[in-house]
């Protein structure tokens, strides 16, 4: 059984689109016109009883039925909770007269009226021919105003359910990994916080709008961040820094790498950030550890340079002590000459 369409049945504006779906799906599958209108005109008056009953989650499923090659069969489902108004059996016969079979199957709490239809050209219909019906109903044009609204809704209820999804998904992610992710308006206020955040600073929840990001990160360090991130504002671009974080207990403030990453609309405006803080406080201290390594071997060096001209310069007071003292034995000898 191959679904086609369906249809919501809550009012007479939902009768005539059924009404139109049926007789276009009949009409798809080669049906003549005067079937096409008796197929419709059943399923009107079964979904009427259904309408008449108000009973609000009620459903026209229209399908083809593939079960077999050569008598494929054109089929509208009608559920809905029990029982049908009392007068059903009147629209039930009227509807077994205009078509080829209606079946009335009641399990729990749901009724299903199922009308079906024997397609005679069964050879045409296959799975190609199945997905350009579906596709048709997709995205044919509007069958009347109502209906332009409601596929608008239909699409805006879907579009509401992906992103639904998708932010169950990123909390779900967020909550899982273990680094600080939140979400920002576009002023720079937390809109969202996971878990570790909270732990981290302390926060019980997050109120939307009330927390800017700036009042997280360490006195030591604020003026810095907040002057590069002034900066960028301007250009619009991901944001990157490197800095320390408040910490709770008065402990030492632990560094931190602070990724914004802008969201934007259409007109390229920033509507909202993604941000996350990374531990990078070993980091920092082997950085530092090396850092110090290098500035005892700069100075190991230094000194080895200054007790080589320390060397040198004895080496040269040496050198000049023991030629003034040549110059002291020749020059006493000299001056003991005139006296022999």
């Amino acid at each position: 059984m191959k679904e086609i369409v369906k249809v919501n049945l809550e009012n007479e504006m939902d009768l005539i689109l059924a009404h139109k779906s049926s007789m276009k799906l009949a009409e798809l599958c080669g049906l003549s016109v005067l079937v096409q209108t008796s197929f419709a005109t059943a399923v009107s008056e079964i979904g009427r009883c259904v309408i008449g009953n108000k009973y609000s989650k009620s459903l026209l499923t229209l399908k083809i039925n593939m079960a077999v090659a050569a008598k494929k069969e054109l089929v509208a489902s009608v559920t809905t909770l029990t029982p049908l108004i009392k007068d059903h059996d009147k629209a039930i016969k009227y509807a077994t007269r205009l078509t080829n079979s209606v079946k009335v199957n009641v399990q729990k709490n749901v009724t299903e009226v199922i009308l079906s239809e024997k397609i005679n050209f069964s050879g045409l219909i296959n799975n190609s021919k199945i997905e350009y019906f579906i596709n048709y109903f997709k995205t044919e044009l509007p069958l009347s105003p109502y209906d332009e609204l409601r596929k608008k809704n239909i699409q805006l209820l879907e579009v509401s359910e992906k992103l639904s999804d998708s932010e169950n998904q990123y909390k779900m992610l967020t909550e899982t990994l273990p680094i600080m992710m939140f979400t920002l308006n576009a002023a720079g206020f937390l809109t969202y916080g996971n878990k570790w955040l909270k732990d981290y600073f302390n926060l019980l929840e997050i109120t939307p709008g009330k927390l800017n990001w700036h009042s997280l990160i360490h006195p030591k360090d604020t003026k810095t961040i907040r002057d590069e991130w002034e900066k960028i504002l301007g250009n619009q671009t991901q944001f990157r820094a490197e800095g320390r974080l408040k910490t709770k207990n008065q402990e030492e403030p632990l560094w931190h790498l602070v990724s914004l990453i802008p969201t934007k609309n259409e007109n390229k405006e920033i509507i909202s950030w993604t941000g996350s803080f990374v531990d990078i406080n070993a980091q920092k201290l082997v950085e530092d550890t090396l850092k110090n390594n290098s500035d005892l071997k700069a100075a190991q060096r230094q000194l080895l340079h200054s007790q080589g001209k320390l060397e040198d310069k004895v080496k040269e007071l040496n050198k000049s002590n023991h030629d003034l003292e040549q110059f002291a034995y020749v020059a006493s000898h000299d001056l003991q000459e005139p006296l022999r």
